[in-house]
């Protein structure tokens, strides 16, 4: 209706300027957009979706109990301690040997090598979110994997211990 009369106008020479043909443009440019989104489906999903493992909570609370409280320790706190100070020297006496060089013949062996490394300790990182808000009696609901900007990443629901003063 709205179209027509403005068609009309135009016809009539009543309007300055030329109408434009906005619903044409919109739709033929979704339609395209739409094309992309489907050919590109499995690559966001792949590069986009979080892959999250529900009702985590019972898995965590299980892995606290059997054994995981023992990382709250005093005694496991100063093993901590002692082996990132070890660790943190040993890392730097072995930057300046030339034994262990990055982007050799395989550089492509050693990415690729690389990005599987970073898996676990990423792992291991949220496992610790998770035990420790466990530890302080509270739920971890979800958590789970995905890519971020190209490389592993893992997460965990802690919201529930946000609430909790500074000392928890």
């Amino acid at each position: 209706m709205i179209v027509g009369m403005v068609e009309q106008l135009s016809a009539k020479n009543m309007l300055r300027d030329t109408p434009q043909h906005v619903f044409t443009d919109v739709s033929r440019a979704l339609a395209e957009r739409s094309v992309a989104l489907r050919t590109t489906w499995l690559a966001r999903v792949v590069l986009t979706r979080p892959w999250a493992i529900g009702d985590l909570d019972r898995h965590i609370t299980r892995l606290h109990q059997r054994g995981g409280w023992v990382f709250y320790t005093l005694p496991a706190q100063i093993f901590y301690i002692v082996v990132s100070l070890v660790g943190g020297f040993l890392f730097i006496r072995l930057l300046g040997d030339p034994r262990y060089t990055f982007g050799g013949k395989a550089l492509g062996v050693e990415i690729v090598a690389l990005w599987l490394a970073a898996i676990f300790p990423v792992l291991i990182h949220e496992l610790g979110h998770a035990l420790t808000t466990k530890h302080y009696g509270r739920d971890v609901p979800y958590g789970g994997l995905m890519l971020y900007l190209g490389m592993p990443a893992a997460f965990v629901d802690t919201s529930d211990i946000w609430m909790e003063g500074r000392r928890a």
